[in-house]
């Protein structure tokens, strides 16, 4: 008869699992940074606001401040899955990416809507 401590152990998953999702979280957080400047730099879609060409400013800072904070966005709710499902003793590797996936994606809408801005 296995003790209720042998069953857990043979349930959890690797320790592997769980220093591939921090690595993963590091790259994800390393990688924030950069991304969040690119972000910045869609200030400068606002050059084409002149000679006439209708711009919606508040729009191209709406699409600034959604691909800015995109990827903090993906970085602290990867973050809190990957601990919540490590605590609960299940796989979390994944994890990481999928927030990355759906930060480039968000990312990609703010960048499209500050591009839409302008006429």
């Amino acid at each position: 008869m296995t003790t209720s401590a042998e069953a857990v152990a043979a349930q959890a998953p690797p320790a592997a699992d769980r220093v591939v999702a921090v690595l993963l979280l590091v790259a994800l957080g390393l990688v924030s940074p950069v991304v969040t400047f690119l972000a910045l730099m869609f200030s400068m879609v606002s050059d084409g606001c002149g000679g006439g060409a209708p711009c919606n400013t508040d729009q191209i800072g709406l699409g600034i401040a959604v691909a800015g904070l995109a990827p903090w966005a993906a970085l602290l709710g990867a973050t809190l899955v990957v601990v919540k499902r490590v605590r609960q003793r299940r796989r979390a590797w994944w994890v990481p990416l999928v927030a990355a996936l759906l930060g480039a994606v968000v990312f990609a809408a703010g960048a499209l809507t500050a591009a839409a801005a302008v006429g």
